[in-house]
């Protein structure tokens, strides 16, 4: 009697099912020494001519991986690595990033972040009118303009802000704007522009203020319609007297320690540079101690090389002096003459000739009447 054969688990194809895995095997390992062979670099590759600094393909084709990378990323999401990183390197790392960086928005929302802790304690509100603040009697500092303490804002935030060539006066009134519509701290702001003494002529000498005064909520109030009334009558009127408008109140609209950019100093300048200088004299900008006066100089070379193209006989003479008349007033009336010491403004103006500039510079400078002692010389 035979015995019943009780059946073992994968007892049955054992042999044939371990040969088929071993082809199985061999076909993968020569499929992948294929492909390895395909991606590695041999002596027939072309990165054998590669030439020295060349990246190889492999680095090639990772790096065009990261590119893809970071082009999928949405707008939005570089906005804000931008806005909370606010290293103004990072537009430069790409065109396409760049260009994604160089929306309206991202200007006003980074002028905004700059000044606005300056604006939401200062904004309509004078130097001279502070009257509670003139004076500490516990302070190294003659005026309260230089107690940290009651002032908001970083000055060297604000100081890179002014050095973008993209900044510009309408940039600026845009964000003021739209902080003083949307984002302004709520609280009943008063805004007074107090009259300069330049500007108390006959029609004006009743008012104490210059433009609008009054509460800003419901009053329909534009910081470009107040900021194009004092430029017309301040910097555009050439009779009004330069030497009274170095009063110019200081409207605190930056922080005390900002200071004009080098640009605006040395130049050129354009219409738009110098609106923008005068909303900085405004707005309570200074020449800061680490500027020295020879940049002020660098400025007055720019203007003599400039009245030397435009000799009298020019077409566009008078165009370029309305022009450097303004700087100049605008000069004087921030005080950035002043930084230059007296006997190096004189030796400068004695030893170059300045052409029409010197008249410009008798009629609209404090230092004048040397100059002009000078030129009768």
């Amino acid at each position: 009697m035979k015995l019943t054969p009780i059946p073992q688990k994968r007892a049955r194809g054992a042999g044939g099912s371990s040969k088929r895995s071993r082809r199985t095997a061999e076909k993968t390992l020569e499929g992948s020494n294929v492909k390895r062979q395909k991606t590695s670099p041999t002596c027939h590759d072309s990165e054998s001519h590669l030439t020295p600094g060349e990246p190889s393909k492999a680095l090639r084709l990772r790096t065009r991986r990261q590119k893809m990378s970071i082009l999928a990323l949405p707008d939005w999401l570089l906005v804000d690595i931008f806005m909370l990183e606010k290293n103004f390197s990072f537009p430069r790392c790409s065109s396409w990033i760049g260009r994604a960086l160089s929306h309206p928005y991202v200007f006003r929302q980074l002028i905004a972040d700059a000044f606005s802790p300056t604006w939401d304690l200062w904004f309509g509100c004078a130097a001279q009118d502070v009257s509670s603040y003139q004076s500490l009697p516990d302070s190294e500092c003659s005026t309260w303009i230089c107690d940290s303490d009651r002032l908001a804002g970083d000055p060297k935030r604000q100081d890179e802000i002014l050095a973008r060539k993209w900044l510009t006066l309408d940039r600026m009134l845009q964000a003021q704007q739209v902080w003083l519509d949307t984002k302004r701290k709520w609280a009943p702001t008063y805004y007074r522009v107090p009259l300069a003494l330049g500007l108390q002529t006959k029609q004006h000498h009743v008012n104490r203020s210059f433009g609008f005064e009054g509460f800003l909520d419901g009053s329909g109030f534009t910081v470009r319609k107040q900021f194009e009334l004092e430029y017309n009558a301040v910097v555009t009127d050439m009779a009004v007297d330069t030497f009274r408008l170095s009063l110019y109140p200081n409207m605190l609209e930056v922080h005390p320690a900002t200071r004009f950019p080098d640009r605006l100093i040395v130049g050129p300048w354009t219409e738009d540079d110098v609106k923008l200088l005068f909303w900085l004299g405004r707005a309570g900008a200074v020449m800061s101690p680490n500027q020295s006066w020879e940049i002020v100089l660098e400025g007055l070379d720019y203007m003599v090389s400039i009245a030397r193209e435009h000799d009298l006989e020019c077409a566009r003479v008078d165009q370029i002096r309305n022009l450097l008349s303004r700087v100049v007033r605008l000069f004087e009336m921030f005080k950035i003459w002043a930084r230059v010491p007296i006997n190096i403004f004189l030796d400068y103006v004695k030893d170059n000739d300045l052409g029409w500039l010197l008249e410009v510079l008798v009629l609209r400078t404090r230092i004048g009447e040397g100059l002009a002692a000078r030129r009768d010389c």
